[in-house]
C-alpha cells in the first residue's frame, strides 16, 4: 500500500510505463465469455482474474479507513465476468505472484475526500468490459464491450503472448465473416463488415441475433447494427438484366 502525497493521477502511477495497447470492440454474452474463459484457463493455468471495481458509481469502492477493500479472484473469467453489472472492468493477469496493491487518490467527488485504489498489475495484462446486457430498446440489442490487452512495446514474450491470446479469442467470435451492417428502423442492409475491422461478436451473440429478426449486434445510436447474413435483404436492389449482389454467408 502507498501513498502519494500529491495524490497524482487516480488509481495510477504519475509516469506510467510505455504501453502497448492491442484491443478490441466486442458484442459477446455470458456463454461466449464461459466459453473463452475456459480455454483460457487451459491455456494459461497461472493467469487469475479481479474486477476492478466502478469507483464513480460503486459507493463501496469510496472507503477511506485504515485498510483498504480486499480484492476478490474469481477462478475462471467467466465468473469475473457474471460479476454486478455496476463493475466496470475484468482483469486478467499472467504475473501468478503479483499481489494487489493500494493506493490513497484524491477524490474528484463532494462525498469524499479521498478513497483507496487498486494500482494496476504489471505487463502484460487485460482489461475487459464484458457488455452482453441485453437492451430491448429502440431495438433489442446487447451492450457493446471491449477488451484491451496491455503490454511492453518491444518486448518480444509479451508480444508474442498477445498474439496468442487473440488468435485463441479468434475461435470464439467473429469479425467479418458472415455479417453486415443494417440501417435502422428497416433493417436495410448498408454494406458488409469491412476486412480489419476491430468490432467482433461471440458465436452465441450470433445465433442470438439469428433467433430474431429484429435483433442486432453494436447497435450504434439507434441508427445502425450488425446482423448476421442468409436472413438479410440483399445488399443493393436487382438491375434489370444483371444478377444482385447479395451478402456472403
Amino acid at each position: 500500500m502507498s501513498e502519494d502525497p500529491d495524490f497524482g493521477i487516480p488509481g495510477y502511477m504519475r509516469t506510467p510505463p510505455p504501453t502497448n495497447i492491442r484491443g478490441r470492440e466486442v458484442c459477446m454474452l455470458a456463454r461466449d465469455w464461459d466459453d473463452f474463459g475456459q480455454a483460457v484457463a487451459e491455456t494459461w493455468p497461472q493467469a487469475r482474474y479481479y474486477v476492478e471495481r466502478d469507483y464513480v458509481n460503486d459507493t463501496e469502492s469510496w472507503q477511506h479507513g485504515p485498510e483498504p477493500p480486499p480484492v476478490q479472484f474469481f477462478p475462471t473469467l467467466g465468473d469475473a465476468c457474471r460479476y454486478p453489472y455496476r463493475a466496470r472492468f475484468r482483469v486478467i493477469v499472467f504475473d501468478p505472484d503479483w499481489q494487489p496493491q493500494h493506493r490513497k487518490t484524491r477524490s474528484v467527488w463532494a462525498k469524499v475526500d479521498w478513497y483507496w485504489r487498486l494500482s494496476p498489475p504489471p505487463h502484460p495484462a487485460v482489461w475487459i468490459e464484458p457488455g452482453g446486457y441485453i437492451r430491448d430498446r429502440p431495438v433489442p440489442h446487447p451492450d457493446t464491450g471491449e477488451m484491451a490487452f496491455y503490454l511492453t512495446p518491444k518486448d518480444k514474450a509479451q508480444l508474442a503472448l498477445a498474439a496468442r491470446f487473440f488468435r485463441l479469442f479468434e475461435k470464439f467470435a467473429a469479425g467479418r465473416k458472415g455479417l453486415v451492417r443494417v440501417r435502422l428502423p428497416g433493417y436495410e442492409v448498408t454494406a458488409p463488415v469491412a476486412k480489419g475491422s476491430p468490432f467482433w461478436c461471440g458465436y452465441h451473440a450470433i445465433e442470438w441475433a439469428r433467433e430474431d429478426p429484429k435483433r442486432v449486434l453494436f447497435c450504434t445510436h439507434g441508427v445502425f447494427g450488425t446482423r448476421p447474413t442468409g436472413d438479410v435483404l440483399p445488399l443493393t436492389k436487382p438491375t434489370p438484366g444483371k444478377k444482385s449482389r447479395r451478402t456472403g454467408g
